[in-house]
């Protein structure tokens, strides 16, 4: 099965990878020599298309943790491809003793486990933290580690955006032996590995003279950016061809591939900057509500899951976030409002523009923003469970 698995990978490379590599534009730099398996490869996330780029140039196939979402969702030929390349589901943005459980096993088969820590991708460029309890699985795998440092891999395809874009992308290889694994604390280890992960496309130097392409950058902007620099109206903005607008007082800004700004607004050069701010009122917001409406975003779908992640039933309404709770309000009278505490709202993401889902006291539940702002949600909450964890320490 090795044998085979190695032999689907060759094939790969050499059809899907290459044609990837090509179209990107894909520079490859080689720091250290790679590991022999069996080992354990670390990328930061922005781009769909990373597995691919990652192992492309890689001596030895590689079986990929992934999201369970994606996972379950493959269906036909796609769920037999998933097979043959040996991936492997894992909850997003919680732990998941089932994927480790995986991927020990494979380590201990001889296999090469591929792992992008942060446990999603990147909304703006800047790769986020990593996911609780690498440091103990690093350990505990007793394996040389490879890390992927990927940049332009954002650029050429934000997760928010409708249209690919086509630049450059640059992987650096670095390695980290098993001694020095072993003979480093926690801490120093965790920062090492933080410091060959870290990017920030947008404000990356070595990015800032590759002129991304594409024919419509702005499309697509609206489930990035949700508060308007001029008047601060929420869930105003969208984006058309390289425009972005605010439907409220009609401000307009141009955007190009690489994501800067015309005109620029004081701080806010291009869209990372607006994202940043963004972030910061989110205090300010909170903070000085009282116990009036903060946000809201209407017209959404809120569906209930069964433990299978079926929906149960579907209700259209608006979600709303009050300081102390966040109510739902059905458009039909048949359905009753719901009420959720927001630092009770745990495992919040986003899958693939679809949809979003959350858990709320062991139960699951799923939303469809239609194209709405649902980055705005994660970091609301984000900011709430933050708040109440330091408060109880």
């Amino acid at each position: 099965m090795l044998n085979f698995h190695r032999f689907f990978w060759i094939l790969q490379q050499l059809t899907i990878c290459k044609k990837i590599t090509a179209r990107y534009r894909v520079k490859f730099i080689n720091h250290a020599p790679e590991p022999q398996p069996p080992c354990l490869v670390l990328g930061n996330h922005a781009f769909f298309l990373d597995p691919w780029i990652v192992g492309s140039r890689t001596g030895f196939a590689i079986c990929y943790m992934t999201s369970e979402d994606g996972f379950k969702g493959a269906l036909g030929l796609n769920r037999l491809y998933a097979k043959m390349v040996k991936m492997f589901p894992k909850k997003k943005a919680q732990t998941d003793s089932r994927a480790i459980r995986t991927t020990l096993k494979l380590i201990k088969q001889g296999y090469v486990v591929g792992i992008f820590p942060e446990g999603d991708r990147s909304w703006d460029g800047e790769t986020d933290k990593l996911f609780p309890n690498v440091i103990s699985l690093i350990k505990k795998l007793k394996v040389p580690l490879r890390i992927a440092h990927l940049s332009g891999n954002y650029l050429s395809g934000p997760r928010w955006a409708d249209y690919r874009r086509y630049g450059k992308i640059i992987v650096d290889f670095h390695t980290i032996s098993v001694a020095e694994i072993s003979g480093s604390s926690d801490h120093v280890l965790y920062q090492k590995i933080k410091k060959l992960l870290y990017n920030n496309d947008v404000k990356n130097p070595a990015l800032q003279d590759i002129t991304f392409q594409c024919k419509k950058p702005a499309a697509g902007v609206e489930r990035l950016l949700w508060l308007c620099p001029h008047c601060r109206t929420h869930d105003s903005i969208t984006g058309s061809g390289n425009l972005i607008t605010c439907s409220k007082c009609h401000s307009q800004w141009r955007v190009d591939a690489n994501q800067r700004l015309s005109p620029a607004e004081n701080s806010i050069a291009d869209l990372k900057d607006w994202n940043d701010w963004q972030k910061k009122t989110i205090p300010s917001l909170w903070d000085h509500a009282a116990d009036s409406e903060i946000t809201r975003t209407d017209n959404i779908i809120l569906a209930p899951l069964d433990k299978q992640k079926h929906v149960l039933g579907k209700m259209q309404g608006s979600l709303i976030m009050y300081k102390s709770k966040v109510r739902f309000i059905p458009e039909s009278k048949k359905h009753s409002p719901v009420v959720f505490t927001p630092e009770k709202m745990y495992f919040f993401v986003d899958y693939f523009n679809k949809y979003s889902e959350f858990v709320y006291h062991k139960k699951d539940f799923r939303i469809y923003f239609k194209r709405k702002n649902a980055l705005k949600w994660i970091e609301f909450l984000r900011y709430i469970q933050n708040y109440y964890n330091k408060a109880s320490e």
